[in-house]
């Protein structure tokens, strides 16, 4: 008996002593970049290992002679007997790799698949979770990559290249994130190091969360910088848009992964994804996905890389990578300008109970603390180890007297007060944008606004501001002071009086909540109409109160007293001084509206529709007013999007008023002059929200209603393959209708003759002309405009009106 188990004993010695594990890590042949999700597998086995998000794998051998079977799809399989316990695998590209026509017997084997993956997707998608809590490391990095520097001789004879990596600049954050069913989510940036300026690290976490998602569930892909929707290949009309190849199946001890290939079907005119997705039985799940864009002539190309983990019985983000690419050329050099970002989630808890409390209207929010740490102190936060060339980042930029440190220490502030109009003087602050503005009517206005601090006092504003017209001589003035009945700064309450000039007609709604109000401003134009510019001044002090009662809604509860003279020539009833007091009640409402807020820079996108504003006052005789009315205006924006035909945008826009009101109070739809638009009743961000061929001032209204419509088809119907031009084709119909009911009490200097019903339509064709200047394009286009109510009189020409689009970023 103890032979025989000493035998045993000999034998499973000899086994374990020649098993054998080996570690390794697979790359590009070419650029030596690390390959995730590679497939490792011993000859003629079916199970093995993938490849983590930085291309790492650890196997067991049964020998030292086993040879390693290395795959990955769009790579050269090899085969590699290791001669030690770690190994460098470099796998090559497949080159001149013709498109391929498969005639597949029955129905395509990726298909089954991809039906069960949709079907799980309401168990699989993190966004679905009733909450999740979980701690997040995020690394940014910025790196000139492959950069080849041309090199000549004497005679300017190119006689080589020499490859060169720059490394410029990384920043590394620890975020905790929060999340609860159906749309609350919020990032907390509390600590946050890089090796420049710490200003940097407020610059980096003020760009918006959808350059950098962390799930990859959504049917449509946003990608702000790009202003393109791309289809995801895991959608419910995807088998007419996507071709899918069943690549290899992994199996593994109690599941199998299945690695699927994607790319759209040719001459597709959608934003269209390429890339693998690998596909875990177990709840038929996004274990991993490798996607770019199909489009190679955009500006910016971009790659996402994401891997899962099962937490809890689900399927939860581990790693996201984004790396966005841009070609660079400059004296002699060529190459690529990446920026890299990598998330790792950790402590992750799903299900937990959280208060509602902990949400607000901000979704990414940096805390006052997060940028004092240092290097050193990151140390112990920091859940994984740098490479060699990232810590040298660190100490390369801050030497001693160095730029970098002459950065934090002298410019530092300067550049952060500069980038969040705010500079901060003891116990008060001014706005750099105070002290230059420019309009029509002013030409060029000085001024300085002072505040209390708002840092040690954020609870309390007291705010004042002057200026002088170089134009008109003369001041302008404001003074302000709020309370902040919350720390969400929704709810406060203000008096205030200023003096200042507004264009007659026009309606302020109630914006997004601002940590700064902005200010209402005027065009700054050259008139091509024979009307001039016009403003009215104005003398106005009241008492404000603003308050936030339920998600999405903000209302404003206004009250003041008003005198108001025109600087242009205009009579009501033989005054041109008029006086009023009034309340006012506001209400907005914006759908999921997100605010990102880091130190003082913040920034409000809107990814969801409608937004509503709506705004009722009521003039008060009895307390001084010299009109007695009601006044209603409201607008609706909306925005659709389809998968294949671009996206439409829609405003709905009126006003009525009750008792007679002069000029200043009534609505004008101020009309497009020249090449420049104006902004009247229709001024907000909504694309062509004018009237091409309507004059200036042309439209005078005590009641009104109005249509914009624009259809943007983006590159859906024409996909040259040129990158000079890249035309995307926009369409749209405006109309609008009112009117005065006595224009015999106003007495203009203009030749005022106003039409109750104007509707136009027009085409634009945008980027027709790119041109590249180092890394980005800069397009233009032109615009044709047809009024076609009332009805045209004479040669068709005298209704239209062909117009230039002006130069801006292309994408």
């Amino acid at each position: 008996m103890i032979k025989q188990l000493l035998l045993c004993l000999l034998v499973c010695q000899i086994v374990i002593a020649q098993e054998i594990r080996v570690k390794g890590i697979v790359i590009d042949a070419k650029d030596n970049v690390p390959l995730p999700q590679a497939s490792v597998r011993l000859k003629g086995q079916t199970s093995g290992t993938l490849t983590d998000m930085e291309g790492r794998f650890s196997l067991r051998l049964k020998s030292s002679s086993d040879t390693l079977l290395v795959s990955m799809v769009g790579y050269e399989t090899v085969l590699v007997t290791p001669k030690g316990t770690t190994v460098t695998i470099k796998l090559r590209q497949k080159v001149n790799e013709l498109a391929e026509v498969r005639v597949r017997p029955g129905e395509n084997p990726a298909w089954a698949i991809i039906r069960n993956v949709l079907a799980n997707r309401p168990q699989n998608d993190p966004n679905q979770l009733d909450t999740y809590k979980a701690s997040a490391y995020t690394k940014i990095l910025v790196v000139v990559d492959s950069l080849n520097r041309v090199l000549k001789d004497s005679t300017k004879k190119v006689i080589g290249s020499k490859k060169i990596t720059a490394p410029i600049y990384i920043v590394e954050n620890i975020s905790e994130l929060i999340h609860k069913k159906p749309n609350k989510n919020k990032e907390t940036v509390v600590a946050s190091v890089n090796n420049i300026a710490q200003v940097y690290s407020q610059m980096l976490n003020y760009l918006p969360l959808d350059l950098h998602k962390i799930d990859f569930y959504s049917e449509l892909y946003n990608f702000p910088l790009l202003k393109r929707f791309y289809v995801n290949p895991l959608n419910s009309k995807t088998f007419s848009q996507y071709d899918f190849t069943l690549e290899d199946t992994l199996f593994h001890e109690r599941d199998s992964t299945f690695i699927i290939s994607f790319r759209p079907y040719p001459k597709t005119n959608f934003d269209a994804l390429k890339g693998v997705m690998h596909i875990n039985t177990d709840g038929y799940a996004l274990e991993y996905i490798n996607v770019a864009p199909v489009d190679t002539l955009q500006n910016f190309g971009f790659r996402i890389q994401q891997r899962y983990q099962r937490i809890s019985g689900r399927w939860f983000p581990q790693t996201a990578t984004t790396r966005l690419l841009a070609g660079y050329s400059s004296s002699g050099y060529t190459g690529a300008f990446q920026v890299k970002f990598t998330t790792q989630l950790h402590d992750v808890a799903l299900n937990i109970p959280l208060d509602d409390q902990l949400f607000d209207e901000v979704q990414r929010a940096m805390r006052p603390s997060a940028t004092r740490h240092t290097y050193e102190t990151f140390k112990a936060l920091r859940p994984d180890t740098l490479a060699d060339w990232e810590r040298k980042m660190y100490f390369n930029f801050k030497k001693p007297n160095g730029l970098a440190s002459r950065l934090d220490s002298t410019y530092g502030h300067i550049l952060g007060s500069l980038l969040s109009n705010v500079f901060e003087i003891g116990p008060i602050e001014f706005q750099p944008s105070d002290l230059l503005m420019g309009n029509s009517a002013e030409f060029i206005r000085l001024g300085v606004g002072l505040q209390n601090n708002q840092s040690n006092r954020p609870r309390f504003r007291l705010y004042g501001y002057a200026g002088y017209g170089l134009r008109d001589h003369r001041w302008k003035y404001k003074i302000l002071a709020s309370w902040h009945i919350t720390r969400d700064r929704y709810n406060r309450l203000s008096v205030y009086h200023q003096r200042d000039l507004v264009q007659p007609g026009t309606t302020e709604f109630l914006g997004p909540n601002y940590l700064i109000d902005p200010k209402p401003s005027l065009p700054f134009f050259s008139q091509k109409d024979s009307i001039p510019f016009q403003a009215d001044y104005y003398q106005r002090y009241g008492v404000s109160l603003h308050f936030k009662p339920f998600p999405w809604n903000w209302f404003r509860l206004d009250l003041h007293h008003e005198q108001r003279t025109p600087s242009y020539r205009y009579f009501y009833q033989d005054n041109n001084t008029f006086e009023i007091t009034e309340l006012t009640l506001d209400w907005r409402f914006a759908f999921r509206e997100a605010v990102y807020r880091t130190g003082r820079m913040e920034s409000v996108v809107n990814r969801y529709f409608p937004i509503i504003n709506v705004q009722i006052s009521k003039g008060l005789p009895a307390l001084g007013s010299q009109f007695d009315y009601w006044r209603l205006a409201m607008q609706l924006y909306f925005q659709f999007r389809t998968k294949r035909l671009g996206f439409s945008n829609v405003k709905l826009a009126g006003g009525y008023t009750s008792g007679n009101l002069p000029y200043s109070y009534l609505f004008g739809s101020l009309g497009s002059t020249g090449l420049i638009n104006i902004s009247g009743l229709n001024a907000s961000s909504f694309p062509l929200a004018t009237f091409r061929t309507l004059p200036s001032y042309a439209f005078i209204a005590d009641r009104y209603a109005a249509l914009y419509y624009s259809h943007d088809f983006s590159r859906t119907l024409l996909r040259l393959k040129n990158k000079y031009s890249q035309p995307r084709l926009l369409v749209y119909n405006n109309v609008l209708v009112g009117g005065l009911r006595t224009p015999e009490k106003h007495s203009f200097s203009w030749n005022y003759q106003s039409n109750p019903f104007h509707a136009e339509a027009g085409l634009e064709v945008r980027d027709l002309l790119r041109i590249p200047i180092r890394s980005i394009f800069l397009g233009t286009g032109m615009g044709v405009a047809y009024q076609y109510a009332p009805a045209p009189t004479g040669l068709w020409q005298n209704n239209a009106k062909a117009y230039w689009l002006g130069i801006n970023l292309s994408r």
